[in-house]
């Protein structure tokens, strides 16, 4: 695993798409974790509807202004590519 983008308490590392698919793809998936407590809080993944690559959250994450605004801008940065 590659760690992609380490900001101030999370981690975004790209992996193995056939985590999730079960053929190939040509897009990526991203692993966002919270390397304060050890725990992964969602996917980073793309979304064919919106066309756009889009996060999607584990069940019972919770998260403050400086986490959304990190995964806010990995966002914008990736769907800019």
């Amino acid at each position: 695993m590659e760690k992609i983008n380490i900001y101030k308490y999370i981690p975004i590392a790209e992996i193995e798409p056939s985590i999730f698919y079960k053929r190939p793809v040509k897009t990526k998936v991203f692993k966002v974790s919270n390397h304060v407590y050890d725990c992964d809080l969602g996917w980073i993944k793309w979304h064919t509807g919106w066309r756009r690559y889009a996060f999607y959250p584990e069940e019972n994450t919770y998260y403050e202004e400086v986490c959304m605004k990190d995964i806010a801008g990995f966002l914008e940065e990736l769907n800019k590519k």
